[in-house]
């Protein structure tokens, strides 16, 4: 059993500590002072509908990698430019599951996906290259994240200014990519994760309300805004089953919400999206 200890002291000089669970190589850092609320404690939690919540974003499942697929992984990477996806979908993109790819069947990929449930999303190849890092974002969609390559690289919650060393490469872990977030890389090597999408939780709104958002103009940065501002509150909501039919063609994105949750996303995209009802 490993363990680690996420600590941090606040201005006034109040000292608090939350064990938990996992590999010593992943150790979440404060990057400064500590801030009072739930989201910085490193425990697991369910909603009200029994929706798994990672609160700590990054913590070990029970999916263990044997040292030697991490091995033959390594000496297998096919070639990545930046991410490469190795299945493909059966239906719908984030409800329905994914199956490898004919060229990828029975090598190790196919055998490190088979570690994890079945009913699974897209899965890919990412690599970062050495001393960069991505812009801030949120997704929709939690992941299941594996490294293959990299040292001297983190996983950092920017909302909550935490910072998460992702080199374990011993088992799989389960990301909550609700919060605003980014990877870096401050290696001299590529970093090369293995990112698995998690299925949405399929949610029948009763009396729901259609709608399409679309960009209010031709602005280059909309889908920066879209992951910034609205992506994090369509995580949470999904969880909570007040946002189904998640669809997206383009920058419109297709969803059916929830009337109490309907005017709270309406003044939250209201400067930057229009929202249609289909």
């Amino acid at each position: 059993m490993f363990s680690s200890v996420s600590s941090c002291i606040n201005p006034t000089g109040c000292a608090r500590q939350q064990g938990f669970n996992a590999p010593s190589s992943l150790v979440a850092m404060p990057v400064k002072g500590c801030k009072q609320k739930v989201e910085d404690l490193d425990i697991d939690l369910f909603n009200p509908n029994g929706i798994f919540i990672n609160i700590s974003m990054l913590t070990a499942t029970q999916y263990v990698v044997p040292t030697e697929y991490i091995t033959e992984a390594e000496n297998s990477l096919p070639s990545v430019d930046f991410k490469l996806t190795l299945n493909q979908p059966t239906g719908r993109f984030f409800y329905d599951k994914w199956v490898i790819k004919n060229e990828f069947k029975d090598t190790i990929w196919d055998r490190l996906l088979k570690l994890l449930p079945e009913n699974i999303g897209e899965a890919r190849l990412i690599k970062l290259d050495p001393g960069t890092a991505y812009r801030t974002h949120s997704d929709i969609d939690d992941r299941y994240h594996l490294n293959i390559t990299g040292d001297c690289c983190y996983l950092i919650n920017l909302d909550t200014e935490t910072m998460y060393k992702t080199t374990d490469r011993s088992v799989w872990y389960n990301m909550n990519a609700g919060p605003r977030h980014t990877a870096a890389n401050f290696n001299r090597t590529h970093r090369i994760q293995f990112v698995v999408r998690k299925l949405l939780v399929e949610n029948d709104i009763v009396d729901g309300i259609k709608i399409v958002l679309k960009p209010k103009g031709p602005e280059q940065y909309y889908r920066f805004i879209f992951d910034d501002i609205l992506s994090p509150w369509l995580n949470r909501n999904v969880k909570d089953g007040y946002v189904g039919d998640f669809n997206n063609d383009g920058m419109d994105m297709y969803m059916t919400l929830d009337p109490d949750v309907f005017e709270e996303f309406k003044s939250l995209s209201n400067e930057h999206f229009n929202i249609e009802l289909v």
